[in-house]
């Protein structure tokens, strides 16, 4: 087959691309926090009580674990994922009552009230909705407040929509501002995802080749791990990034194996970057100027005790003063 026509995927007999950023289940990789956040949410969920929050890096895995989510709800739920609602009153609500066929739009203006209705009617036969907000960081205050609003839906005294707001790193803080106190209160599950650790990340790596019909030792050499890790943090979608960039080198060089050198040389992507030695130039420059520094106050020294410590002048500058008499006016003598 000419070259022309390959892709890496040919090139390594992958029956599938293992790196793209989908969704899909096949390359889910339960770490040992997927699987206690999933544990949580899903109790969370049968009990419909108040609101839960996912947190995390960009990438870090956020949607991937809300469809996972999703595979394992009881058929009694109708999940509903909502990202960025319009700047307009009751923006949310609209959405979720379009997506259930339902009008809220009575005389130009928003009512709850057909919503909650609807509701309380699927409720009634044991049908119960689940709402998704993604890239909740960038809510609004009046968001949040429909939220509230939307979370009190009762019927015989029992919530009835569980909500899950996930976002960015701070989004617990930016409900625990003043203006969003009342929803705050109703937090039950605040879960902040990280990257995955060294083991997970190759075990994650190993796992997404694997539903390709490979593995990590057959497309990576050994040596990789380290380097791998490193430039990605363990976060999910910068591993597959990395991952496809150099399986994509691999192909282009016509390597059977990715190596050290075709993983980039780029800086880590971690954010906590470790500190460089300064180059030898700088070193030399440094060290000289300090030992500049102590000769020329070793000379200063010597010359202030060459000027008040003389061995015929043994009193120190501070107290060597002598008081001038005061001079005295001439006596005439009698004549």
């Amino acid at each position: 087959m000419e070259r022309r026509h390959m892709n890496y995927n040919t090139f390594f007999g992958f029956s599938d691309s293992p790196f793209l950023d989908v969704l899909d289940q096949r390359f889910l990789f339960l770490s040992q926090q997927y699987e206690l956040f999933l544990a949580e949410l899903s109790e969370f969920i049968t009990s419909r009580q108040g609101i839960a929050v996912i947190s995390g890096d960009d990438g870090v895995g956020k949607t991937m674990l809300a469809h996972a989510l999703i595979q394992r709800l009881p058929q009694s739920f109708h999940p509903l994922i909502i990202s960025r609602p319009a700047a307009e009153p009751l923006a949310i609500s609209l959405m979720i009552g379009q997506s259930l066929g339902i009008d809220l739009r009575e005389r130009n203006q928003v009512t709850l009230t057909p919503l909650t209705e609807a509701v309380q009617a699927a409720a009634e036969q044991g049908k119960y909705l689940l709402v998704f907000l993604d890239d909740a960081h960038t809510l609004l205050d009046q968001h949040f407040e429909e939220i509230y609003n939307l979370s009190q839906i009762q019927l015989h005294g029992q919530q009835l929509i569980p909500i899950i707001l996930m976002g960015r790193k701070g989004l617990s803080q930016k409900l625990a501002c003043q203006a969003n106190q009342r929803l705050h209160g109703l937090i039950r599950q605040d879960l902040s995802l990280s990257g995955l650790t060294f083991e997970e990340t190759n075990r994650y790596i190993d796992h997404r080749l694997k539903q390709v019909g490979s593995s990590l030792t057959a497309c990576f050499a050994e040596g990789c791990s380290g380097q791998l890790f490193a430039r990605t943090g363990g976060i999910p979608r910068r591993i597959n990034q990395v991952c496809d960039q150099a399986l994509t080198r691999a192909w282009q060089e016509n390597r059977p194996r990715v190596t050290r050198d075709l993983l980039g040389e780029k800086e880590p992507a971690s954010p906590f970057k470790p500190l460089k030695p300064p180059p030898q130039w700088r070193f030399w420059k440094i060290h000289g100027a300090l030992m500049v520094g102590v000769l020329v106050a070793g000379l200063m020294g010597y010359v202030f005790y060459s000027n008040y410590y003389t061995p015929d002048r043994k009193t120190s500058p501070s107290t060597d003063k002598t008081t001038a008499a005061p001079a005295q006016t001439p006596v005439a003598s009698p004549q």
